[in-house]
């Protein structure tokens, strides 16, 4: 993280760049975490601070076309002496991290609902799928193993979301939310990008159709397994609140 805010004259004067920012270019304004104090301390150098998308020194531009998530914009930002006033700054000084990581836990969260969403799109396309198709003079969902998969699929698909409503009641609570939302995050999206796979197999050469919809679902899943932090960190974040 090597953006830097300093304050001048009583304004934060930024510099540096910033990349996958959702709403980079349309949004009026943006968050931005930027490194505030002259300490080794990477728990309390840095702040939050609002930034008008209006502002000189502010330049975005779309990153390019993505192989998922093509309905949410995300943007590459330089910073070149960008100017905003001092009250722009966001809480308290050097406390970004600490705010960021108390959102962390309720992002977690959301993240793993959309993964919840996902694992149901992927099994709602697959039981339409094998339940309207036919092979060998039968429909393919008279195949135990195709039944098999979709009640694997299920099981895997209850329990996440079952980890999801525990998650959700704790961070609402404040009561072991970090641990909580880490479980749900990982066991959610990780659901969901197995249901995907599954759902992908049972469809055949039909998932190779970009106008499939499990095709996008397929695409899709990849990335809430890496925002709010990939599989490895949530379960550091489990083993550390153990």
């Amino acid at each position: 993280m090597e953006t830097e805010a300093t304050l001048e004259a009583g304004e934060w004067v930024l510099n540096g760049e910033k990349y996958w920012i959702g709403n980079g270019v349309s949004g009026d304004y943006i968050t931005v975490y930027a490194k505030t104090e002259d300490t080794d301390d990477r728990h309390g150098n840095h702040s939050l601070i609002l930034v008008p998308t209006d502002a000189p020194g502010y330049e975005a531009e779309p990153i390019p076309e993505k192989m998922a998530y093509r309905a949410s914009e995300q943007a590459h930002i330089v910073f070149d002496d960008c100017r905003v006033p001092a009250e722009n700054l966001v809480g308290e000084r050097g406390n970004g991290f600490k705010m960021v990581a108390e959102f962390f836990n309720a992002g977690r969260v959301r993240v793993a609902a959309h993964g919840i969403g996902l694992a149901a799109a992927a099994i709602e396309e697959a039981w339409d799928f094998v339940h309207e198709r036919e092979e060998f003079g039968r429909d393919v969902a008279d195949f135990q193993s195709v039944q098999h998969d979709l009640a694997e699929m299920r099981m895997e698909f209850e329990s996440a979301r079952a980890l999801l409503w525990q998650a959700v009641d704790h961070v609402q609570r404040g009561e072991d939310a970090e641990r909580w939302a880490a479980m749900a995050k990982a066991k959610a999206t990780e659901v969901a990008a197995e249901c995907a796979e599954a759902s992908i197999k049972l469809h055949g050469g039909r998932a190779l159709l970009n106008d499939e919809r499990i095709t996008r679902v397929y695409r899709d899943v990849r990335m809430p397994m890496t925002y709010e932090g990939v599989g490895a960190v949530q379960r550091d974040l489990i083993y550390r609140n153990f």
